[in-house]
């Protein structure tokens, strides 16, 4: 990997780290236990997993994330703007499926989920990905239709009623039971090309592993 991109990736993945060590141990990003080499498991079945969410990138880039994610989840949205930065930079080198797992404790997140699959439809997922992230903090309180308009989407009243209909979505439904097999817990819960990281993000193991994965060697033993 070039020096441009490992630059980038320990100055995107800095802010991360020490948003972590403010904010402390958090249930949605330190379900059970934390990261680091020996814990991180590699996944057989990951490329099933990747396929079966809404991917954003290259389907064939050499590096493939699958996060399991909560729209009002504030790791998830460190975490998507630093992958932003890295596919803006290289691009066709990243691709990172979304695996819909809105928590419980957040109001306004399966609502939210539901504007993303309705977004998808118009073809502008990736758009209001961004925008509902980027605007976070005002979920709840301005009208789903403004959120859709953002990402420039035209029929902005069908994404509100979407979003709004608490009619079950097929994809959410399946995302959730995927989640409950592979025993997610927590948002995000990543899978870097088949090795799973559900804990505290160590910047420096994050970067190293996608160093890596990008030069063709395997980050851990996969018989550990």
């Amino acid at each position: 990997m070039n020096d441009k991109l490992d630059r980038l990736l320990t100055v995107v993945f800095v802010g991360a780290t020490v948003a972590v060590a403010v904010v402390g141990i958090h249930r949605e990003f330190f379900p059970r236990k934390q990261l680091g080499g020996p814990s991180a498991a590699y996944v057989k079945e990951w490329p099933a997993m990747f396929a079966s969410g809404n991917v954003i990138g290259k389907p064939g880039a050499p590096v493939q994330i699958v996060e399991f994610m909560d729209m009002q989840c504030p790791f998830c949205k460190e975490f998507h703007e630093s992958v932003s930065e890295m596919m803006e930079t290289s691009p066709g080198r990243f691709a990172v499926s979304f695996i819909h797992f809105p928590m419980s404790g957040h109001r306004q997140a399966i609502a939210a989920a539901r504007a993303v699959e309705c977004a998808k439809a118009e073809g502008r997922l990736p758009q209001l990905v961004n925008v509902l992230f980027a605007k976070q903090d005002s979920l709840g309180q301005k009208g789903w239709a403004s959120y859709a308009s953002e990402a420039g989407i035209k029929d902005t009243t069908a994404i509100a009623r979407c979003a709004e209909n608490e009619k079950r979505v097929e994809q959410i439904d399946r995302d959730a039971a995927l989640a409950k097999r592979m025993g997610v817990h927590g948002t995000p819960t990543l899978f870097i090309n088949g090795w799973r990281f559900d804990g505290n993000v160590d910047r420096a193991e994050l970067v190293r592993v996608i160093k890596d994965i990008q030069e063709g060697t395997p980050p851990y033993d996969k018989r550990s």
